[in-house]
């Protein structure tokens, strides 16, 4: 059965490498177990993009055994599993449900209108802001990179300090032709995931960020001067940006699931008068 499967996967990857030349070559069966078959677009559409040569041949050969794997194995489990109620019953379950998602994603919730004002959002946010606490710390930062061995660099510590994201224009002026570099950080970032973009290995948590908003240190001989421009600490309430796609997506599901008890009060009015609903306990009870 080894030697099998190899062989096939030889014969798979072979063609794989070959360059389509038609409609027929793209649909050409590469695998065929129990009746099942894998052809050679179906195996390219599972193949990620990007890949190298080498990586993409290794993927194929993966993609192919386990391929072979599970219908080897579900051809084994059929001959020997004979108790198939529990099987059926989930087999039946996930259908129906796989109906009624696509039924409410196509045609319920195709219904709903996405379009939400800033204004809405922005009463929403005000009407609960205690449903918008930070469990972590955010901020907005720049950061400028230079030569560390410059022992005098006062007049770049100044600029930096002296700077906020208002004035990016000019940070990138002030870098050009000088072996310095600047990065911006203009939307909200948690603060740890921050520190380790930028190789922070020291400790800095909110106590340090209250005290101080610019970071000064060397990594790798290349000096790295921080300034915190806005920040949120955890625990705070959060700020509107942040927030903002959070209460957009709640909204949305809220008039979806409006939308969706509409619709199952109207087809259970319906069932009832064609008697398709029978109750056989007290509803009251």
């Amino acid at each position: 059965m080894k030697k099998i499967i190899l062989f096939l996967v030889i014969i798979s990857i072979v063609a794989i490498s070959c360059k389509k030349s038609s409609k027929t070559e793209d649909a050409e069966i590469l695998v065929e177990a129990y009746g099942d078959v894998l052809t050679r677009n179906q195996l390219n559409a599972a193949i990620p993009k990007n890949l190298s040569t080498e990586d993409s041949t290794a993927f194929a050969k993966m993609y192919i055994e386990n391929w072979l794997a599970e219908r080897l194995i579900f051809n084994f489990a059929k001959e020997k599993i004979k108790d198939t109620i529990e099987i059926h019953k989930k087999v039946e379950d996930y259908r129906r449900s796989l109906y009624v998602s696509k039924y409410e994603k196509d045609f319920i919730y195709s219904q709903v209108d996405e379009k939400v004002s800033v204004e809405e959002i922005e009463k929403y946010y005000n009407n609960h802001l205690n449903d918008y606490v930070l469990s972590n710390t955010y901020v907005k930062a720049f950061y400028l990179t230079m030569n560390a061995d410059i022992n005098v660099y006062y007049e770049v510590l100044n600029k930096v300090s002296t700077s906020g994201l208002k004035d990016k224009k000019a940070l990138i002026e002030y870098c050009i032709g000088a072996d310095r570099e600047v990065f911006f950080f203009e939307e909200f970032i948690e603060l740890r995931e921050f520190l380790s973009i930028i190789n922070y290995k020291g400790n800095f948590d909110d106590v340090d960020l209250l005290s101080r908003n610019v970071l000064d240190f060397v990594v790798d001989k290349k000096r790295y001067i921080v300034k915190f421009d806005e920040y949120y600490i955890k625990g705070q309430v959060m700020p509107f940006e942040l927030a903002k796609p959070l209460i957009y997506k709640k909204i949305i599901n809220k008039r979806r699931e409006t939308e969706r008890t509409k619709f199952v009060s109207e087809l259970m009015n319906n069932a009832k008068e064609l008697g398709k609903i029978k109750y056989y306990y007290d509803k009251k009870n």
